[in-house]
């Protein structure tokens, strides 16, 4: 999670400071990435002990 969140204040920076993002669309986007990334892996795991 330190990654993403690491990741995406970076990412914030460069953006125009009219469009930067606060902490809370930060910390929402984060926990957004990380979901997807769980699933992901969920999905792999589950795919390879059917096979």
């Amino acid at each position: 999670m330190q990654k993403v969140l690491a990741y995406l204040n970076s990412k914030n920076k460069k953006r125009q400071p009219a469009k930067h993002w606060n902490e809370e669309q930060i910390t929402r986007q984060a926990e957004k990435m990380y979901g997807q990334v769980v699933e992901n892996l969920y999905g792999k795991l589950q795919y390879s002990s059917e096979s």
